[in-house]
């Protein structure tokens, strides 16, 4: 057989011991076909020996060729063989290709063209219409290789389902893995000739240093269980296969809405959609702002965020994959605790902020990782403005203090290499932030929003791809989850968040339980899972050996009464450790402090004895470190807990183990310190507290004037706070909701929070009449607030978007424009909800805020609804009733938007620059102070509406109605225009500039525009004699 046919089977046979490895590894060939899993074995230790001498594979891959019209004469044949590109099989190195040939052989069950991959043609450099051709060959050897010794049983398994779903999972990982290494040998190329590094030092480096953020990023902890082999399990996750883009609102919006106004107006009633939404990606903001801090909650997703764009830039994918159109940026990530540690290990050095010590942290934080850089690697770079920094947790600088000092040195640093090209990145929580943000060099703050329904949904997904390789299983699980999530309003609003999503996700995929729906159950699921429970329930499912030894072993070498006690116990050091950290300020510790204090832990509170308690904690840590990816070393001879959230539920579950008075003392002592919060509150949630202490809690945190931290305690709480105690804290929240005299964003908090708890204003759905307001000069009754969500919620509980009535009929031009002739960005369906509906921020979750993203449409659908419930003969459900009980007293029988006459009567008259609330014997409001005192307003700075009642200083006059101004424009019947085509709206919102908030102004739109600043009020109008 000539030379060149033997060499095609050697490559193949290659390939296919490498699949077969591959489906071994997986347990999806094993035991099931144990006698080919020893062959494949056996071929695979010969290698290259092995293929060379299976003539069977030969004479495949021979009578293939002779079915595709290969001649028979050698020198024809090689010459054939070379013009179709079948040589790249014996280049070196190619064993991605080999393996993807095989690959590709295995899946050809036809002899279909479109089955053959495009990458393995661009890989082989066919001609492009050669699809025909390679389809036949790989049919045919498959088709040759049913009956071979080995790689015919491997056929046979190829064919069902969850192998076949594998292997062009496998495939792509193959195709996508040989592309990126293609990629990144030609973004060298390209970072040389832009350095003009070649056959220079530096260049080595330059590789080197790639090469490392590749390795350190690609991978993320991800906390599986899942099996890749039957007895080993995995701990990390690829990011790109998981990463989902995070939304993050427009930090210009309210710079833009400060320009000229009445230009702003008329600009904002006619822009584009993408205009008037104020959200990004990170696609979007890196390529427009060179200097902004990521604001995000705990899990949010900033950390990797960070670590995809330090990817993306690293392996030169930044215009691909976030459309980058300037020159490439070294990415430089860095965490600021560990310069924060820096700092203070060198402070006699550095004793006034200046940027050399940063700097110098940067070349010793990346040599701590064996990287032989030259000096000035990053000097020079920053010096050029060719790097993009990433400055990881300033929140994680756990003293203000020290959080204060890191933050002059960061800004020392921006000053001097605020190069054009140069971007700087910060993340933070909002709260460390806040407190030294005054020590920052003013950056865009750009706030991470919580996950869209849809975004949600694809991490989902994403997850998914990883827990599940069969592609039939995933499916289910992927849906059956999602329709879960949708199914449970407390489960859908914590799966917002990534961090609380991937625990969500491993819940149902592992512990086949109730999923949970508060914060705290959330991260005990979570270190439940990592200290080896669901381990050990994995292995009594698939009989993993030596998972039960792995839950036992704390590295102390104690015997456990059972899995439980185990966990317990490594959850008790934990603890410890979370808590005496807290306590000190400390986010890291060296190892030998993290062994003399656990070693002092074990020895008084575990048994352990003076001469062996620095063994237990030596081991402790260890195994704490290999196994359950919590408490880890970070750098030689540094521990820290793996994310911050796992301090604090572990210092909170310390906390909660307290005795009563020592408990109460921690929280009162610490209740004003952000570091703290999140630590009480998860305590106050938590399921160990005794109801008794609640009350202990309550009383003394409003005693000490801590109402709003009282609140969030009782939001994370739930159901399990009692109610006389939730009532307790409501009418607190309720009292400083209203004070005028308090600022303005403390009352939005309290209003926030009483919403999330479940709390309404009892007046809500009150009408209040206004005698003479009608254009007939008849009364009107008024809706007393704007229509909130909940409010909003009854119309589409009734059918009210799927009934054309409410819309005018089916050939009405509301009913059209809710089936398909509406904006692009109201989807390309019907109309089914209000454009933010599933918007955390504005929507339903927002029960006492005003509804919407509302078209004209919408607004006037809803008021024929009202009509029908008060027209009609049976009697309404409740919540209908209460809804228009007032006008069914009333004896009215229609509602309607009002005209703009009506509202400009409603809201006291026109004035020169008078506010609804000002009074005829005193002047109009000109200050800005009473302006923000009274109405939400873009000056009052709370960036988002606010719940109706917040601002009862602005109730109108003379007819008590409220959030007149502010916060939402509201719909009128009223045309704008002589040619009927827009709408007038009133009032003004909270992200427009007070001016539009006085009555004479008139804003108008198109009435099938719809915003997250335009709402709507319902009046009904009083018969003659009624």
């Amino acid at each position: 057989m000539d030379p060149i046919t033997i060499s095609i089977a050697t490559a193949l046979g290659l390939g296919l011991g490498q699949v077969g490895k591959t489906l071994i590894d997986e347990g999806l060939v094993k035991p099931a076909l144990e006698p080919a899993t020893k062959k494949i074995s056996a071929f695979l230790q010969r290698g290259t020996k092995a293929a060379e001498a299976d003539e069977a594979l030969q004479k495949a891959v021979q009578e293939a060729l002779q079915a595709i019209g290969a001649p028979e004469d050698e020198d024809k044949l090689t010459q054939f063989l070379l013009n179709r590109g079948f040589d790249q099989l014996q280049a070196q190195n190619s064993d991605a290709l080999r393996q993807e040939m095989a690959q590709a052989a295995i899946l050809q069950f036809t002899n279909d063209p479109k089955l053959v991959p495009e990458r393995l043609l661009k890989s082989l450099k066919m001609p492009v219409n050669s699809h025909p051709l390679l389809a036949q060959f790989l049919y045919e050897v498959r088709e040759s290789l049913k009956t071979h010794e080995i790689w015919g049983a491997l056929i046979e398994k190829a064919n069902q389902d969850a192998v076949r779903g594998f292997l062009y999972q496998a495939a792509h990982e193959t195709r996508r893995t040989a592309d990126a290494a293609e990629q990144f040998t030609e973004y060298m190329r390209q970072l040389l000739d832009f350095y003009g590094l070649h056959d220079k030092p530096d260049a080595e480096a330059l590789k080197e240093y790639l090469e490392h953020i590749t390795l350190e990023y690609e991978h993320i902890n991800f906390v599986l269980t899942k099996a890749r082999r039957r007895d080993r399990l995995v701990s990390e996750a690829e990011l790109k296969t998981v990463f989902v883009p995070l939304r993050i609102h427009d930090p210009t919006v309210a710079k833009r809405q400060e320009g000229d106004l009445l230009e702003s107006i008329n600009k904002r009633a006619r822009s584009d959609k993408d205009e008037q939404d104020s959200t990004l990606t990170i696609k979007d903001v890196i390529s427009r702002f060179n200097h902004f801090i990521l604001i995000g909650p705990p899990g949010s997703g900033k950390t990797t965020l960070l670590r995809y764009l330090a990817l993306t830039f690293g392996q030169g994918q930044a215009q691909a994959q976030l459309g980058w159109e300037r020159e490439p940026l070294l990415p430089i990530l860095v965490p600021l605790r560990n310069f924060s540690r820096f700092l203070a290990e060198n402070k006699a050095e550095y004793t006034s902020p200046a940027p050399l010590a940063l700097r110098r942290f940067i070349d010793d934080y990346f040599n701590e990782h064996d990287l032989e850089l030259p000096p000035h690697f990053f000097h020079n770079r920053l010096k050029a403005g060719r790097c993009l920094l990433m400055l990881d947790g300033l929140d994680e600088v756990a003293d203000q203090g020290e959080r204060a000092r890191v933050a002059q040195f960061v800004t020392q640093f921006i000053r001097r290499y605020e190069k054009p090209g140069n971007v700087f990145v910060l993340a933070s929580r909002p709260r460390g932030y806040d407190q030294v943000r005054d020590y920052l060099p003013k950056p865009l703050v750009c706030t991470v929003q919580d996950l869209s329904p849809e975004d949600r949904d694809q991490l989902v997904r994403n997850l998914f791809v990883e827990l599940e390789p069969d592609v039939r299983q995933r499916v289910r699980d992927t849906a059956d989850l999602i329709a879960d999530i949708h199914s449970k309003e407390r489960v859908d609003s914590l799966s917002r968040n990534p961090l609380f999503c991937t625990t969500l996700v491993l819940v149902y995929k592992y512990q086949e339980g109730k999923l949970p729906e508060r914060r705290v159950d959330v991260y005990q699921e979570l270190v439940n899972l990592m200290l080896g429970f669901w381990e050990t329930h994995k292995a009594n499912r698939e009989g993993i050996a030596d998972v039960h030894d792995l839950v036992h072993m704390d590295g102390t070498g104690r015997a456990f009464r059972d899995e439980r006690d185990a966990i317990e116990a490594k959850e008790r050091a934990l603890m410890f450790v979370a808590f005496w950290m807290l306590n000190a300020s400390l986010t890291e510790i060296p190892k030998q402090e993290a062994i003399d204090e656990l070693g002092d832990y074990f020895f008084k509170e575990e048994g352990a004895k003076a001469e062996e308690k620095s063994r237990w904690a030596q081991s402790f840590l260890d195994v704490a470190h290999q196994r359950s990816g919590l408490f880890v070393e970070y750098d030689t001879g540094s521990y820290a807990f793996s994310h911050k959230n796992f301090l604090e539920y572990l210092a909170a579950t310390a906390l909660v183990n307290e005795l009563d008075q020592e408990m109460l003392d921690v929280v009162l002592s610490h209740a004003g310190d952000p570091s703290w919060e999140e630590v009480i509150q998860l305590a106050f949630a938590h399921e160990n507290l005794p109801q008794k202490r609640y009350r202990l809690l309550v009383e003394a945190l409003l005693k000490a004037g801590h109402s709003l931290l009282t609140g969030r305690c009782a939001v994370d709480a739930g159901r399990r706070l009692p109610v006389p105690l939730r009532e307790q804290i409501q009418t607190q929240l309720k009292s400083e909701m209203v004070e005028i005299d308090r600022e303005p964003k403390k009352r939005f908090e309290a209003g926030q929070l009483l919403d999330e708890m479940g709390w309404l204003p009892p007046d809500l759905n009150a009408w209040l009449k206004c005698p003479g307001c009608a254009d007939n000069r008849h009364d009107l009754w008024v809706m007393k607030y704007p229509v909130t969500n909940t409010q909003f919620s009854l119309f589409m509980a009734a059918g009210g978007y799927e009934t054309a009535a409410f819309w005018g009929g089916v050939e009405s031009e509301g009913w059209q424009w809710r089936l398909e002739k509406h904006p692009d960005y109201r989807g390309d369906k019907p109309v089914t909800q209000p454009e933010y509906w599933q918007d955390t921020g504005f929507g339903k979750e927002r029960r006492g805020f005003p509804v919407v993203g509302i078209s004209w449409y919408e607004a006037a659908a809803y008021t024929r609804w009202l009509t029908s419930l008060l027209q009609s003969e049976t009697p309404l459900p409740v919540e209908q009733q209460q809804l228009v009980a007032d006008l069914q007293e009333a004896g009215v029988t229609t509602s309607r938007l009002p005209t703009h006459s009506e509202w400009v009567r409603l809201a006291g008259g026109v004035g020169e620059a008078r506010y609804p609330w000002d009074t005829p014997n005193q002047p109009e409001t000109a200050d800005v102070e009473e302006v923000v005192r009274r109405a939400n307003v873009n000056e009052t700075g709370l960036r988002q509406t606010s719940p109706v009642g917040l601002f009862p200083a602005g109730t109108s006059h003379p007819f008590g109605l409220m959030d007149l101004a502010g916060n939402v424009w509201e719909w009128t019947e009223a045309w704008y225009d002589d040619k009927k085509e827009t709408r007038v709206l009133c009032g003004g919102s909270w992200n427009f500039v007070l001016q539009d908030a006085r009555v004479a102004f008139r804003f108008w739109s198109d009435p099938d525009y719809s915003s997250h600043n335009v709402g709507f009020r319902v009046v009904s109008p009083v018969v003659s004699g009624s």
